[in-house]
C-alpha cells in the first residue's frame, strides 16, 4: 500500500531459545506518528530492534517502502548505569546497521555522526555522558 511504510507478516523473534514475538502481522503507516505501547516485557524493544535491523527475526518478513531504516537508540543496555557512554557514542549506535556492532567507525561514519549531531543541535554535548 502506498500509505504504508513498514509491513510485518508472521514475524517471530527472540533471544536464544526464548521467543518474544509470536506471529506479528501489522502495518506501520507512512508519515504518521506511531506509538508502541505495552507492559514491561511484552516485546516492544524486541520489535523495535527487528525494525531497526539490530535483531534478526527467526521467521516472518519485514518489508519497508522507506529508503532508510528506522533508528534505534536504547534507553538502557544490559550494562551498569555508570558505563561512561558519551553522547557521540550513543549517536554512533545509529551506524550499527551499516557497519556491524564491532567494526571501527570509518571517516564516512564519523562525518554522518557529526552531521546528525549538528542537525539536532547537540554537537556541544558530544563528550558528555548520556547518564
Amino acid at each position: 500500500m502506498a500509505d504504508t511504510a513498514i509491513t510485518m507478516r508472521g514475524l517471530r523473534a527472540g533471544y536464544g531459545s526464548t521467543t518474544v514475538l509470536h506471529g506479528i502481522t501489522a502495518r506501520v503507516p507512512r508519515s504518521r506518528v506511531t506509538a508502541l505501547v505495552g507492559h514491561n516485557g511484552s516485546g516492544k524493544s524486541t520489535l523495535l530492534g527487528v525494525l531497526a535491523g539490530t535483531l534478526a527475526p527467526s521467521s516472518g518478513t519485514v518489508e519497508s517502502s522507506c529508503a532508510q531504516r528506522p533508528a534505534l537508540v536504547l534507553q538502557r543496555a544490559e550494562v551498569p548505569a555508570a558505563l561512561p557512554l558519551t553522547v557521540r557514542n550513543t549517536v554512533a549506535m545509529g551506524r550499527w546497521p551499516h557497519r556491524g556492532w564491532w567494526r571501527r567507525l570509518t571517516g564516512g561514519d564519523k562525518a554522518v555522526i557529526s552531521e546528525c549531531m549538528d542537525r539536532v543541535g547537540v554537537t556541544g554535548l558530544a563528550g558528555g555522558t548520556t547518564q
